[in-house]
C-alpha cells in the first residue's frame, strides 16, 4: 500500500458490517482494502466479492463518508499469489467506488 501513496488509518477494523483489512485514506478518498488470496481472485475482479460483501462494502462506504466528512470512498482488492518460492501480488483500485 504503501507504493500505492495510501496513508494506512487502520488495520483489521472491526465494524458492524465485519473485518476491514485495511482503511486507508487516498487524498480526500476514503479506501477500504480488501486482501485475498490467488485462488479466491478468480474470474472477474467483482466475482472476488460476493453478493452479500458488496452490499456490505457499499454501506460501509456510505457509512465512512460521513463519519470522515468525504464525498469520495472505494474498495480496492490486493491479490496476494500463492506460490511460496516467489509470491506476486496484484492491486486493483476502485473495484467498488463512490465519486462525489
Amino acid at each position: 500500500m504503501e507504493k500505492k501513496k495510501l496513508q494506512t488509518l487502520k488495520q483489521n477494523l472491526r465494524t458492524k458490517y465485519g473485518l476491514v483489512d485495511f482503511l486507508a485514506q487516498d487524498g480526500s478518498t476514503m479506501v477500504v482494502v480488501k486482501v485475498c488470496s490467488e485462488d479466491k481472485s478468480r474470474g472477474s475482479l467483482i466475482e472476488a466479492l460476493t453478493v452479500s460483501e458488496r452490499e456490505k462494502y457499499i454501506l460501509l462506504l456510505h457509512e465512512l463518508m460521513a463519519s470522515y466528512q468525504t464525498n469520495c470512498a472505494r474498495v480496492d482488492l490486493a491479490v496476494i499469489g500463492n506460490a511460496v518460492e516467489s509470491p506476486k501480488s496484484k492491486y486493483y483500485k476502485g473495484i467498488i467506488e463512490f465519486n462525489g
